[in-house]
């Protein structure tokens, strides 16, 4: 409950500093997921109900934000797009709903996802859904490679995680007249996701 309440307060106190109606809430959520579509959220030697898809959609309708851009990076991800999706909401999934995730470790800082679209895609990208996609094809050649390692092994269609995406036209719409607006940065720090107006040709 503690955690949960956590979430809810830290989503709250967000949408009192922002414009709800103006300004774009970007959510990026990354846990071990359930096939019942929760997210893990124990943490060592604490034990804490897990985070529902409908609970997550709730509060974030409660918040009052209109436009949000939410990322959900754990097995079975898809799962989440149906509670959470809307007209104003651009939901990404690191999963299909019926499907694991790849590349969670220790080890790692990222899972394969999270690694394909921030550190991969998105710098030099235009878009959400343009990283998204080259994200996409990123992991299925990861995990194509992981299945090919195994003694005998071949890549199976049926493994691969799929990544999925809700992006409706009204956000698609929104993002791009955001991006349209951003400065440009000091030479050397550009990016085509931090284009100018003038740039915008």
């Amino acid at each position: 409950m503690l955690q949960s309440t956590s979430i809810r307060e830290s989503v709250n106190t967000i949408a009192r500093r922002m414009d709800r109606e103006k300004d774009i809430l970007f959510l990026f959520l990354t846990s071990h997921g359930s096939k019942k579509h929760e997210l893990t959220l124990n943490q060592n030697g604490i034990e804490l109900r897990d985070l529902e898809a409908k609970e997550l959609g709730k509060l974030l309708k409660e918040s009052g934000i209109r436009w949000k851009v939410v990322l959900v990076s754990a097995c079975y991800a898809g799962g989440f797009i149906d509670p959470l999706k809307d007209e104003h909401t651009m939901v990404i999934a690191a999963a299909r709903h019926d499907r694991t995730s790849f590349g969670c470790s220790d080890e790692n800082d990222f899972t394969y996802f999270g690694k394909a679209f921030f550190q991969e895609s998105l710098p030099g990208a235009r878009s959400f859904g343009e990283a998204f996609r080259t994200a996409r094809t990123l992991v299925a050649q990861w995990e194509a490679k992981d299945f090919n390692k195994v003694e005998g092994g071949k890549d199976d269609e049926q493994m691969h995680s799929e990544p999925q995406i809700h992006h409706p036209g009204l956000i698609e719409q929104y993002l791009d007249r955001w991006r349209a607006q951003l400065v440009t940065p000091r030479p050397g720090m550009a990016g085509p996701m931090s284009k100018s107006v003038s740039d915008e040709k």
